[in-house]
């Protein structure tokens, strides 16, 4: 949530400063909010089907391009370490590490916005299993709402 609000006045900082002429610098905005946490619970391992908590431990960068007339770039990116912990003792905690980021790309008004979420995933168990854990998600839409590009894949691998 705290996220999201940071989000929020970034994005209206800059496009109040957007009524820039087409030919100044472009406005630029980066925050960097390092060794934040979070805790995520019931999360479910896919390996095992355990349930547990995960802990995350990152870094977070957002930076925003306005370049004016409705052009503008915002970029999140999170990357860290995790611990998952399961809530029964039957199966080992698990930690390695994530990176995840949110790219929205918009073209001059009247034109189209895209959007694009990696995310990824690498943690080992005191056991030696692994878990890897990739997905994408992509989406590009028109000022209408029509949705001219749609697509998301999700793998999962289990090593034992």
């Amino acid at each position: 949530m705290r996220r999201l609000a940071l989000l929020f006045i970034v994005v209206a900082a800059v496009l109040a400063v957007g009524a820039a002429g087409a030919l100044a610098d472009p406005a630029t905005s980066t925050v960097i909010t390092r060794n934040s946490s979070q805790s995520l619970s019931p999360i479910t391992n896919p390996c095992t089907g355990q349930v547990g908590t995960v802990e995350l431990s990152f870094t977070d960068v957002l930076h925003l391009t306005d370049l004016g007339g409705g052009l503008f770039f915002l970029t999140d990116v999170n990357a860290g370490l995790l611990t998952f912990t399961p809530n029964g003792a039957t199966s080992p905690t698990a930690s390695g590490h994530f990176a995840s980021s949110f790219t929205l790309e918009s073209t001059p008004p009247g034109q189209q916005f895209s959007q694009t979420n990696p995310f990824t995933v690498v943690a080992q168990a005191a056991d030696g299993s692994k878990v890897v854990f990739h997905s994408l998600f992509h989406i590009t839409s028109t000022p209408a709402g029509d949705v001219t590009t749609s697509f998301s894949d999700l793998t999962v691998e289990c090593v034992a």
